[in-house]
């Protein structure tokens, strides 16, 4: 008797999880499972099965995302979560918030120095052809 694909409340709830995330995210939450975005998509519209393995990987994959903390905040980063959280209320949270978005917004206005070179050539540069001076200036 062959093995039938009986219907799944988790799966279900994967694949309807899976319908909403947006499209670019798809190819990094692949590459998380170690699995490709084809595949990923195929799963999602019925004709893919995940193994045990893929339903943890996925199912961890959005409880992180859900806590909003992932593998990519850097070690400061990690540091100011961790000091927010130590905030004793409400208030001095909101406070931290305001003085980080207050900074922010004033880093955003302030012009920023570029560090490619200028459309302008040094002169000591101008007045030498591949490292030797100029036949006018011998």
């Amino acid at each position: 008797m062959a093995a039938r694909n009986l219907p799944n409340p988790l799966d279900e709830t994967i694949r309807k999880h899976l319908k909403a995330t947006a499209y670019g995210r798809q190819g990094a939450l692949a590459a998380v499972i170690g699995r490709e975005r084809s595949w990923l998509n195929r799963y999602a519209s019925g004709t893919n099965q995940a193994t045990l393995d893929d339903v943890i990987l996925l199912l961890a994959a959005f409880v992180r995302d859900a806590r909003g903390v992932g593998d990519t905040l850097t070690d400061r980063e990690r540091l100011i979560l961790k000091a927010f959280r130590g905030l004793a209320n409400d208030d001095r949270r909101d406070d931290a918030i305001g003085v980080v978005e207050s900074m922010s917004k004033r880093d955003r206005a302030r012009p920023r120095e570029s560090t490619a070179p200028s459309g302008s050539t040094p002169r000591a540069a101008a007045r030498t052809t591949r490292g030797k001076p100029r036949a006018s200036e011998e």
